[in-house]
């Protein structure tokens, strides 16, 4: 049976592929068809989460998929491989992106309230316009981000990377009334 296929079959093909990975340690997998499970939207995201929470061990990377415009609220890609990954205008309001790489990735517009950013590699990342209200950044590296217009207000800061030397002309007024730097 294809990975998607004990994907979409529920318990029985999470317990089928944990058999066939317990058998099979070393193997690659080939995240193109979860993709594709989760441009589904919600459901997709809840197909997802299943298999992820039974293998959250599992090394994932989908580096240079596009998800643009997709409803992925909640889903989880900690310490997940993002690299360059179109996420623009997409819903990713309670994710768990913790630890995961997001380098030059485009999060255009991007609903990221609530996300759990805390140790994700965001260097060189899009944020024009993305909306992190209340999101998680403790220990974030946003050396090289673009943070125009991005509105950060109640999110946690603590100890990010790349805030002092950002470019904070364009930021939200009220984001910039409320981030304190250390000196």
């Amino acid at each position: 049976m294809h990975i998607v296929e004990m994907l979409k079959s529920g318990q029985a093909g999470l317990d089928e592929f944990s058999h066939w990975r317990g058998a099979n340690p070393y193997a690659r997998l080939n995240f193109l068809g979860m993709a594709e499970i989760l441009k589904s939207g919600p459901e997709g995201v809840k197909q997802w989460n299943a298999w992820r929470a039974v293998n959250q061990y599992e090394h994932i990377d989908f580096s240079g998929r596009n998800f643009s415009g997709i409803d992925l609220r909640g889903v989880d890609f900690h310490a997940a491989q993002l690299l360059c990954v179109n996420f623009s205008e997409t819903n990713l309001c309670q994710a768990n992106l913790f630890s995961a790489l997001l380098i030059k990735t485009n999060l255009w517009r991007a609903n990221l309230c609530l996300a759990n950013l805390n140790l994700a590699n965001l260097h060189k990342a899009i944020l024009t316009g993305a909306y992190l209200g209340g999101a998680n950044l403790n220990r974030a590296d946003l050396r090289g981000a673009i943070l125009d217009e991005s509105d950060l207000i109640e999110a946690n800061l603590a100890f990010t990377l790349g805030l002092k030397h950002a470019d904070w002309e364009r930021a939200c007024k009220q984001t910039m009334k409320t981030i304190h730097f250390a000196d």
